[in-house]
């Protein structure tokens, strides 16, 4: 690290050590993505708690009542904004948060099929799916495509994050967007700007 003036790093948690053995030393840092707490450092996120709510009010208003929710890891802030925004999208349309449909991942394929699978076995299952990333969302559409069940025919799906593969499915999934390189082009300039100015 002697030879780096800054870094731009998304954390791996609200408390990510390695973050905060870095806001010790005479890096600059910018965290992208991701939020940490109880700790002073630039941070440039886009709101997921805002992007959840709205993906689970796309689905209500479809006429869905039992929808899945599949999270990421909860330590990481964005996983917990989605969860939080799915719950206040049920609440303000008044129907009751089933805990059975809510699932906590990885963020990663395989445990979004695992999880996908989990919620459709279930005596009740959901009719609609929100999934908190693009690699869970794979993994909920692989979950489908082996079952035969088709999206949005048999079960609804919203998937959060941009998903570069989309356009090769028909029909693409509907995702909330992310504004990735503007996020990153902002992340550069708050760092270019602390290095300028540090205090």
């Amino acid at each position: 690290t002697e030879d780096v003036d800054g870094v731009i790093v998304p954390p791996i948690s609200r408390d990510d050590p390695n973050v905060k053995r870095l806001l010790e030393s005479d890096i600059a840092v910018v965290c992208v993505d991701r939020r940490m707490e109880n700790v002073r450092v630039d941070t440039i996120l886009s709101d997921s708690q805002k992007g959840a709510y709205r993906a689970v009010t796309h689905l209500l208003e479809l006429g869905h009542r039992r929808i899945g929710f599949i999270g990421g890891v909860p330590r990481i802030s964005t996983s917990a904004d989605r969860r939080e925004g799915y719950e206040q999208a049920l609440q303000d349309q008044g129907v009751p948060i089933d805990s059975t449909l809510v699932r906590e991942g990885d963020s990663r394929r395989e445990r979004g099929r695992y999880l996908t699978d989990a919620l459709l076995d279930l005596d009740r299952p959901p009719t609609a799916l929100f999934t908190g990333n693009n690699l869970t969302t794979l993994g909920a559409l692989s979950a489908l495509s082996a079952r035969d069940m088709s999206v949005p025919e048999e079960i609804s799906l919203v998937g959060y994050d941009d998903v570069p593969w989309a356009m090769a499915l028909n029909p693409p999934p509907t995702v909330i967007g992310q504004p990735a390189y503007e996020m990153g082009s902002r992340a550069a300039e708050l760092l270019l700007q602390r290095l300028d100015a540090p205090n």
